[in-house]
């Protein structure tokens, strides 16, 4: 549990009054801040308790912050004075002093090489930083636990709670009008995300709950509202089924987000229907008609903008972005989900309402033509006269309602609307011509809507159990995605400053050994010309490229020439030798700002061994256990070259192996100027695996780096975005044919929506 929380500040536009001359974060202003900050968190009542304690250690192992320093006690002396990094001082030491002698490597030498200590404390642009941090150590064992596997799941929920309770609600209100706190790490990082996500949930709710109003004040009926509001939110455990049972065990957190379009689209698909279904009231008394004209007008509109809608975000499948493929995948399946449910449950909605109204007077039924009275005036009457004819005798309204209250047999209901349900699969033109209806129209008109009407019940509870299966599937199979959602920009939420301000700090391996330095601060009469120099960027800003033995290219088919690797034989171990040799003497062609080759230290291991066979290269099969005991030998495990090696099943022999080479080749570098030394290395390894192609035991060798695959993502990301953006076109055009019955209309509406 626990691990490390870190602590950023960044000082405001208000920030004055340095300290000794400094500005911004070393304000006096801002010092002060993150001094009251620190000891607001060492005082919180359980921290104590979850604080990292070394075992043989008394105590808490103190914050890990530049402010001992700063705040540190002085002792004079006649070649200046010593910082006693305690923090006991009132005020801050001369902070021009104190970056002075923190910019010397004397006091660091024995970590200089393994990293750049300062860049703990102060970002890159150290002695001008914009931005400090700290860090806080947490981790078991819990005071009052044995060890640290003494009822782990209780010492996690216990340090959660710790998280959630206490640490948590003082860091999101730490900032001040002075500056600006960020954090991250671990539990608190999961946290606050999932309290950002109940955040959206909130705003989602209060969503649904005024498209709910509106739908209740447009349709005047708060059932159909509150039925159709629940056939939307059904469509996301439905299609959050289909998204878990294509294979993916992760909800991302971003998907989430397709509530709101869900709301937008199933609200239109239900105020299509709802406007329809009272639109044919006007031409029909019998329910069947009804139906069968509601389906008829708005079934292919619903079906072409939703499939067309589907399509557009099934196109992102395509995108080199991973979370932009699972969300258009994700919102495509709601869609055609939301899609499904309107069309199958919410007319059987409106039919039940339907059958609850009351009876409408002998003098209200006068006034509605009957749909015989209209298809048969409609026959054999021009346009223009058809809506002259008086209405119809009270005894064949009676025999209508009869009909609509479905108070006959099915059989009678279909005799008497024969003629009816036939004619209504036909529309009139100018001067009494008749003109079919589409095979679409057709097809929902006389065939969906008597299946519907027929199966409305089954229908109904059908939906209805599909759905609490797929919340029952998606709540034991599926479970929301952990990772941090780049949602955010710089400076709008913690989550979006916190990882942005961790790239401009060094290594992130931390010691607190470096609390106990007295820090010398020379007299007037001393220079110390290394205090102002601007340090280069540290190794987590630039990129790493590793080279890899053992391990088959993966865009290589076919490499059966070359056999595994065999790390036995003295020709590998001389290859990898050789290839950190020459990228060194190539480092400014490749940019190489230095090796990590294990090589070095495997020799020096070697030589304290004293064996017969121990020199480098070791031409045996002792070379697989004496590189095991290397890597478990205590003086080189700290250097972690176990990273650098992987083994076969039994753990007796070397699979694989790895060299890594730190470049000057910035991080934040152009895709294209990323792409142009990919380039060089790409030469580089392919002249090493030519010059050893005749050796059997050197297997081909590949590198990689995340620069080269971020740079491949960007080039990679416009042509996928130009693949998407036709499968989109294709789909529209598709669907408005369909929908038309006109290619040529449906083609000058497609350049419409191209050129939007």
């Amino acid at each position: 549990i626990g691990g490390t929380v870190t602590i950023y500040y960044e000082a405001r536009g208000s920030a004055e009054g340095a300290a000794g001359g400094g500005g911004g974060v070393f304000s006096r202003q801002v010092l002060e801040d993150i001094r009251s900050f620190e000891r607001q968190v060492v005082e919180l009542p359980s921290y104590g308790k979850f604080c990292f304690a070394p075992r043989g250690e008394l105590g808490c192992r103190p914050v890990m912050s530049a402010m001992p320093f700063i705040y540190g006690s002085r002792n004079e002396s006649s070649s200046g004075a010593y910082i006693l990094p305690d923090g006991s001082a009132q005020g801050p030491n001369d902070v021009d002093e104190v970056l002075l002698a923190m910019g010397r490597p004397d006091p660091w030498e024995k970590w200089e090489g393994d990293l750049e200590p300062r860049l703990w404390y102060f970002d890159i642009e150290f002695p001008h930083s914009k931005v400090l941090r700290s860090r806080l150590r947490f981790g078991r064992p819990l005071a009052g636990f044995v060890n640290r596997f003494d009822s782990e799941e209780l010492q996690d929920k216990l340090y959660e709670s710790f998280v959630t309770d206490e640490l948590y609600p003082l860091l999101s209100k730490a900032s001040t009008e002075h500056t600006k706190i960020s954090y991250a790490g671990g539990v608190l990082t999961e946290h606050e995300i999932a309290v950002t996500l109940f955040s959206d949930l909130m705003k989602t709710l209060a969503s649904l709950l005024l498209v709910y109003i509106y739908m209740v004040i447009y349709t005047r009926a708060p059932m159909v509202a509150a039925w159709g509001m629940a056939i939307v939110l059904g469509s996301v455990p439905l299609g959050t089924a289909l998204y878990a049972i294509g294979g993916h065990e992760a909800l991302p957190a971003a998907n989430l987000l397709a509530i709101f379009l869900l709301t937008g689209i199933g609200a239109d698909n239900l105020f299509i229907l709802m406007d329809t279904w009272r639109q044919s009231k006007r031409d029909h008394v019998d329910i069947v008609a009804r139906l069968g004209v509601t389906f008829s007008r708005a079934g292919k509109s619903i079906v072409a903008c939703n499939f067309t809608t589907a399509m557009s975000f099934f196109a992102n499948v395509l995108s080199a972005v991973r979370p932009i493929r699972w969300f258009g995948l994700f919102a495509g399946l709601c869609i055609l989900s939301n899609l499904a449910l309107c069309l199958g449950m919410f007319p059987i909605v409106l039919l039940l309402r339907e059958g609850t109204k009351p009876p409408r007077t002998w003098i209200q039924q006068i006034q509605q033509p009957t749909a015989s009275t209209y298809i048969t005036n409609a026959r054999t009457l021009p346009v223009a006269s058809r809506h002259e004819q008086p209405g119809i005798g009270p005894a064949q309204v009676e025999s209508d309602h009869v009909q609509s209250r479905g108070q006959v047999e099915d059989d009678d209901v279909r005799s008497h609307t024969s003629e009816d349900s036939g004619d209504v699969a036909k529309r009139f033109g100018d001067h009494g011509r008749e003109v079919p209806m589409s095979r679409v129209e057709s097809f929902f008109s006389e065939l969906y809507a008597r299946v519907v009407w027929r199966y409305r019940r089954h229908i109904l509870a059908s939906g209805l159990v599909l759905v609490l299966l797929s919340l029952v599937l998606v709540s034991t199979r599926l479970e929301v995605s952990r990772e941090l959602p780049a949602l955010f920009a710089r400076g709008e939420h913690n989550l979006g400053d916190a990882p942005v301000l961790s790239g401009q700090f060094g290594d992130s391996r931390w010691t607190g050994d470096m609390q106990s330095i007295p820090m010398h601060v020379c007299n007037t009469t001393c220079n110390y010309s290394t205090g102002t120099h601007k340090l280069e960027l540290p190794d987590s800003a630039v990129a790493e490229v590793a080279v890899v033995f053992g391990v088959p290219d993966p865009l290589e088919r076919d490499d059966s020439s070359k056999e595994g690797l065999d790390f036995s034989k003295a020709a590998v171990q001389s290859a990898a030798a050789h290839l950190c040799d020459l990228a060194l003497e190539r480092k400014a062609e490749l940019a190489v700002r230095r090796t990590e080759c294990f090589f070095d230290d495997f020799k020096h291991f070697l030589q304290d061994q004293n064996c017969n066979g121990c020199d480098f290269p070791i031409g045996s099969n002792e070379a697989h256990s004496l590189v095991i005991a290397f890597l478990k030998d205590a003086n080189f495990r700290r250097k972690k070259w176990y990273r650098d090696f992987g083994f076969s099943e039994d753990g007796a022999h070397v699979a694989w192996f790895r060299v890594r080479f730190i470049t000057d080749i910035p991080n934040r570098i152009g895709s294209e100027d990323a792409m142009s030394w990919s380039r060089r290395w790409d030469d580089f390894i392919d002249e090493f695996n030519k010059a050893f192609e005749q050796e059997p035991s050197v297997s081909k060798v590949f590198h990689s780096s995340r620069l080269w695959v971020r740079a491949e993502f960007e080039t990679r990301l416009i042509s996928a975005t130009l693949s998407g953006s036709l499968i989109c076109l294709i789909s529209t055009f598709v669907a408005i044919s369909v929908f038309l019955g006109h290619p040529v209309l449906a083609m000058l509406l497609t350049a419409s929506v191209m050129c939007i």
